[in-house]
């Protein structure tokens, strides 16, 4: 996991660790399912489908307003603890969505 290797880096209490890979599946998950909404129409004229049939947009926007939501608290969490910059960015897709 990617948390593994900045806690090496970095002095992260167990607490913190714990918290940290609680949420790493929403900070992963965010820019996928953003991408997945913003593209649904475009892939499935390609013959890519990532919505399973039967299932409302509506269920994966709440799906990505969580990992969003988790992925900010992550971020957050990494920049109380000291981590640089380059590593606390909010990843694009997560701004773009905090802009709509």
């Amino acid at each position: 996991m990617l948390i593994d290797l900045f806690v090496t880096e970095y002095a992260v209490c167990f607490e913190d660790v714990q918290k940290l890979r609680s949420l790493s599946v929403g900070f992963g998950g965010c820019p996928q399912l953003t991408n997945i909404l913003k593209n649904v129409e475009f892939d499935s004229l390609d013959g890519r489908i990532f919505i399973p049939a039967g299932t409302a947009r509506a269920v994966v926007l709440e799906l990505a307003i969580r990992a969003t939501s988790a992925a900010i608290e992550y971020i957050c969490l990494l920049s109380e603890n000291d981590f640089p910059a380059d590593v606390t960015a909010l990843p694009a897709s997560a701004q773009a969505f905090l802009v709509e």
